[in-house]
């Protein structure tokens, strides 16, 4: 069985690796339509999972509930962090920076659940740093025909920033994920995946709602013909965020975080960088390659 464990972790990253593409290759531009899709995909994640809940005969309790409202309102901010990374940046660059935040919930299996830490994990969480420095910080964005140094700098600014905020609420999600099912004594993922993007979906379409009667001008049939045709990115979305949730709320208690976030980490890094060159024709530089290189080695060493 512990085999089948792993092969659901290495399969992980590829789900990262959906979600990442699905945000990308989205059309929502206003933080309106953002929202609107963040509600939508979370729908399609939620209706399968109660779907498949419902043959589950687990009862939802106050615990799960709490943990489910936390975990939606710190997705939202992700997920909403992460759409406006990627119209500053590549999607190479921002799924690293959204991977890396795997060394959160690794550092929290050591710190509160005492997870073994050795002086590899120490080198593995260095090469880490390094390739996000190189992938990030050292990477110069050219500035367009006619445009000002200082609108790229503004932009550049924004870019670490919605990062920043994406790395921090991406790692508290496993962390939550993994506390809810400590707390459940690894029950009740179905239930736990299924509330949580109702949630999502509530809260989301909430504060779409808001930002509609704010703004005024625009028209729900505007907006949901815009989401139709905004249909690649939600399935991605959907699929790829459903799945990786799913997958870690149930590996959370079955394999050591040690190994689990760091496999997902670096998994997704390679996957997404050959999208990014395949999918999105984007040039790959030798300091991202390295980068990537780096992230992956890194997995090497947490795994030993």
């Amino acid at each position: 069985m512990e085999i089948l464990y792993y092969i659901l972790t290495v399969c992980t990253a590829l789900f990262l690796s959906l979600g990442a593409l699905g945000k990308k290759y989205s059309n929502a531009y206003s933080a309106r339509e953002k929202f609107l899709n963040i509600s939508a995909f979370s729908l399609l994640v939620a209706i399968i999972m109660w779907l498949i809940f419902s043959f589950s005969y687990v009862k939802i309790n106050i615990t799960v509930f709490l943990y489910s409202a936390v975990f939606a309102v710190n997705f939202i901010i992700c997920s909403f962090a992460l759409y406006a990374a990627m119209e500053q940046g590549s999607l190479s660059v921002t799924n690293l920076i959204n991977s890396l935040s795997l060394v959160i919930p690794t550092l929290a299996g050591i710190v509160f659940w005492n997870e073994e830490f050795n002086a590899w994990l120490f080198c593995a969480a260095l090469a880490l740093m390094i390739a996000s420095l190189l992938l990030i910080l050292l990477k110069k964005e050219p500035i367009a025909d006619g445009g000002a140094e200082s609108a790229v700098k503004t932009g550049k600014a924004k870019l670490v920033f919605f990062n920043v905020v994406a790395f921090i609420t991406n790692g508290l999600s496993s962390v939550i994920q993994k506390s809810e099912q400590i707390a459940m004594d690894g029950q009740g993922v179905f239930s736990m995946t299924a509330l949580s993007f109702s949630l999502v979906t509530v809260f989301a379409f909430l504060i779409y709602l808001i930002y509609f009667f704010i703004e005024k001008e625009n028209s729900f049939k505007k907006d949901f013909i815009t989401l139709y045709f905004n249909k690649k990115s939600i399935l991605l979305n959907a699929a790829g965020v459903g799945l990786v949730n799913l997958a870690v709320t149930f590996l959370a208690t079955r394999v050591a975080g040690v190994f689990l976030y760091p496999c997902v980490l670096g998994g997704s890094v390679i996957v997404t960088t050959l999208f990014s060159a395949l999918l999105l024709k984007e040039k790959i530089r030798l300091r991202m390659a390295v980068g990537a290189m780096l992230g992956v080695a890194a997995i090497v060493m947490f795994s030993l």
